[in-house]
């Protein structure tokens, strides 16, 4: 992302790839085609990105009942179409 111009949609973004992998909507071809070379290499990415996704809610859960947190600010990348487990726990 340039300040002056914005985000780019000619590059891959590796937020928009991380949505790809948690089988969401808000990517582009350039982020698929990048997502799927990395899938090419390393098979297990979207298993891990899953996983890394289900930790963040199970740790917000574990969070809120541990210490009593009532509210949490979930600064997540605008995931669209994908369930957000931070907000699920919370």
């Amino acid at each position: 992302m340039n300040a002056v111009t914005g985000p780019s949609f000619d590059k891959p973004s590796t937020a928009r790839m991380y949505n790809y992998y948690l089988g969401g909507k808000s990517c582009f071809e350039v982020d698929r085609v990048a997502a799927e070379g990395v899938l090419q290499s390393a098979r297990d990415t979207m298993d891990i990105a899953r996983e890394s996704f289900l930790f963040a809610g199970r740790a917000a859960a574990w969070a809120a009942k541990t210490h009593g947190i009532g509210q949490m600010l979930d600064s997540n990348v605008g995931i669209v179409g994908v369930r957000t487990e931070v907000r699920s726990a919370a």
